[in-house]
């Protein structure tokens, strides 16, 4: 089974779009709030990139290494608020803590989605 040619679901394109929308409007009101939660988007981008990288070349051993990835991106994820979220104020790890956990809500509904393809195609 070729998980590279799983299609694009319009649905996580459009969820995708409407959380940097919603980001984006944030960035008038609350500007600090947006500063954090563009770095949580930055930070996780890198992690799930691994994620997806180990899962196309170590298929066998994949979910023991993604919940390395998983374990290691929480561990970031608190020194980064520590050293730089708590001199910026709660705005900031509000704005962090929102993006982080959209983009694991993100990550969950693509990765059914994308299970869902899959049993269809076999």
């Amino acid at each position: 089974m070729d998980l590279s040619k799983i299609p694009v679901v319009p649905f996580q394109l459009i969820l995708f779009s409407l959380v940097f929308l919603l980001l984006g409007m944030v960035y008038f009101l609350l500007p600090d709030f947006f500063q954090g939660a563009v770095w949580s988007v930055i930070i996780q981008i890198h992690f799930f990139q691994g994620k997806f990288l180990f899962f196309r070349l170590y298929k066998d051993r994949s979910m023991t290494l993604q919940l390395l990835i998983m374990t290691l991106s929480f561990f970031a994820n608190a020194a980064f608020l520590v050293i730089f979220g708590i001199p910026k104020g709660s705005n900031f790890i509000l704005g962090f803590f929102l993006a982080y956990f959209m983009f694991l809500g993100i990550f969950v509904i693509s990765a059914i989605l994308s299970v869902r393809v899959v049993r269809s195609n076999i």
